[in-house]
C-alpha cells in the first residue's frame, strides 16, 4: 500500500517508495485513459516516487541550508551577537547562490542586474571587459589570469581554450561579495563580453 505524502519528510527510507497522489478531479479527466470499458471508474492515481530520490532531495535541501547558514556567519561582524546585523543584500545574496544555486534573480535585482549584463564590449577593449568583469565580482586574480591569455587567438569553433579555461574556472575568481546575481547569470555575462573582446559573432 504506496505510503501517504505527509510521511516523507519524516521516514525517508531508500528502500521504500512514496506516491503523490493526484487530484480527484484530474483523475476522474484522465480515467478513460485507463480504461476502455465506460462501466469502470478510477477511484484514484498517484505518482510514485522512489525512496532514493526522497532521500537524495532531503540531503540536498540540508546542504544548502547549511551552506546558507555558515556563509551569513562568515558575513557577521565580529561584534555582532544576531544574524540581523548582515546587511539585506549580503542576505539576498547568500539566498540566491546557495538556495537556488545562483539560477533565481531576486525581483528587487532585476533592473540592476539588467544595467550590467546589458553592456557591450568592443573588440580589443581589455579595459571596459576588466571594469564589466569586476561588477559582477570578479576578482583582481581572476582578471590577472584572463589578462594573461587575451591574445589568445580565437579558434575556428569560437574562443580559444584558454578562454573557455577561464570561463570554466570563473567561480574560482567570483568574490565573496560580488554583485547580486546567480553564478550563472554571470557567467552567461562574462561568455558574452568575451565573444564581444574577441569579435566574435555571440
Amino acid at each position: 500500500m504506496p505510503r501517504s505524502a505527509c510521511s516523507i519528510l519524516h521516514s525517508a527510507d531508500r528502500t521504500k517508495d512514496s506516491h503523490l497522489p493526484w487530484n480527484p478531479h484530474l483523475s476522474a479527466k484522465y480515467q478513460t485513459k485507463f480504461f476502455e470499458d465506460s462501466d469502470l471508474v478510477l477511484n484514484r492515481a498517484w505518482q510514485s516516487i522512489p525512496g532514493s530520490v526522497i532521500v537524495a532531495l532531503l540531503e540536498q535541501v540540508r546542504t544548502r541550508v547549511l551552506r546558507f547558514a555558515l556563509d551569513i556567519k562568515d558575513n557577521l561582524p565580529s561584534d555582532a551577537t544576531t544574524a540581523t546585523s548582515v546587511p539585506a543584500s549580503v542576505v539576498e545574496r547568500s539566498v540566491v547562490n546557495n538556495i537556488f544555486h545562483g539560477d533565481v534573480l531576486i525581483a528587487s535585482n532585476i533592473e540592476y542586474t539588467n544595467q550590467i549584463t546589458n553592456q557591450n564590449i568592443s573588440v580589443g577593449d581589455f579595459a571596459s571587459l576588466s571594469k564589466a568583469l569586476e561588477q559582477i565580482g570578479i576578482n583582481a586574480e581572476g582578471i590577472k589570469a584572463l589578462s594573461d591569455i587575451r591574445t589568445e587567438q580565437p579558434s575556428s569553433s569560437g574562443l580559444g581554450e584558454k578562454a573557455k579555461g577561464w570561463l570554466a574556472d570563473m567561480s574560482n575568481y567570483l568574490g565573496k561579495e560580488g554583485v547580486k546575481l546567480g553564478a550563472e547569470v554571470a557567467k552567461r555575462a562574462a561568455m558574452k563580453w568575451l565573444t564581444q573582446f574577441y569579435g566574435l559573432d555571440i
